[in-house]
This record gives C-alpha cells, sequence and structure tokens, in this order.
C-alpha cells in the first residue's frame, strides 16, 4: 500500500488521482465526509501549545502506537489501495503529519512522500532567450 501525505484542500485531486483521503486530525474540517483515523491525531489539548511542547507530546503519543496496528488498520480503511493522510497546513513542514511520515518511514521501512510531490519553494524553470 503506498502511503502519501497532503492536506484537506487537495481533496479533489486526491480523488481524482484515486487516492483515498484519511484524516488525521483533532476535528476534520466540517464539509469533510472521509475517513478520520485519531490514532494519529494530536490530542485537543495539544492546539494550545508551543511548537515545541506540541511536538514532545506528538512524539509521546506516536511511541504509544504499534506501527503495525496502525498500518494493518490504513490498510483496512483503504482496502489496500494508496492512501494519502490528510491534515490541514499547506506546508506539511508546518504540521504533526511530517511527524507521522518520519515515524512510519522509521518504524515500517516505508516511505510516505508528500502528495503531490512539492516543488522546492526556491526552485525556478531558467530559460535562455538564446
Amino acid at each position: 500500500m503506498e502511503i502519501y501525505t497532503s492536506y484537506f484542500g487537495n481533496l479533489k485531486r486526491l480523488n481524482s488521482d484515486g487516492i483515498i483521503p484519511i484524516g488525521i486530525a483533532v476535528y476534520p474540517p466540517k464539509w469533510y465526509k472521509g475517513q478520520n483515523y485519531k490514532r494519529l491525531a494530536p490530542a485537543s489539548q495539544m492546539l494550545r501549545m508551543t511548537i515545541d511542547e506540541y511536538d514532545r507530546m506528538f512524539q509521546k503519543i506516536l511511541a504509544y502506537q504499534s506501527p503495525r496496528q496502525v498500518y494493518d488498520d490504513l490498510r483496512r480503511m483503504s482496502r489496500g489501495k494508496p492512501i494519502a493522510l490528510l491534515c490541514f497546513e499547506l506546508d506539511r513542514r508546518e504540521c504533526h503529519r511530517l511527524q507521522v511520515a518520519e515515524w512510519i518511514e522509521g518504524q515500517m521501512g516505508i516511505k510516505v512522500p508528500e502528495y503531490p510531490h512539492p516543488v522546492p519553494r526556491n526552485s525556478f524553470i531558467q530559460t535562455s532567450m538564446f
């Protein structure tokens, strides 16, 4: 099973590309009618923490999870199809889904890229007039 991360605003593209969206948010958007996997969501009180406190607490949440159980749950939820774990932030570097991706990669050896593969912020197409 392929696993990606993305954000709720990318839902139409994910659906059109056959990627099963699975939220990992404490409170998914009200308009979102898809599945949500709360075992990979932060606790609601964490939303009021500083970034450092939040990161430490979320690492503790992940430490209590069984990577095999999480993988098996996600596989069942998606029926083995590719999935994207969704949260709110446009940039996954500012979101807990990056920690989830790194945890899955480290624990299960499965690459979890952002979908679609992001273009680096400083990249540009260089053209020549000659």
